[in-house]
C-alpha cells in the first residue's frame, strides 16, 4: 500500500481527534458497540461527513487483496 494509506492506532482517546481532522477521508474501527457509534456520530456531523467502517462486537473482517 502507497505510504499514508493505512494507520493504525491505539488508545481510548486516539478516534475522536483522528475522525476530526480534516485530512481524514474515512475510517475503519474494531471494537465496542458505544465506541463504534460514538465515531459514527462525530464523522456524520463533520462539516464535510466520512463514512466510518466498523466491526463491533461482532465477527465482520475487512479483507485487502491485492489488485487494481
Amino acid at each position: 500500500m502507497p505510504a499514508g494509506v493505512f494507520g493504525m492506532l491505539f488508545g481510548d482517546n486516539s478516534g475522536k481527534p483522528l475522525v476530526m481532522a480534516g485530512e481524514i477521508k474515512a475510517v475503519a474501527f474494531t471494537g465496542s458497540l458505544r465506541g463504534g457509534r460514538a465515531l459514527g456520530e462525530i464523522a456524520a456531523h463533520r462539516s464535510e461527513p466520512i463514512p466510518v467502517f466498523a466491526e463491533m462486537s461482532s465477527i465482520n473482517p475487512i479483507v485487502v487483496l491485492p489488485g487494481p
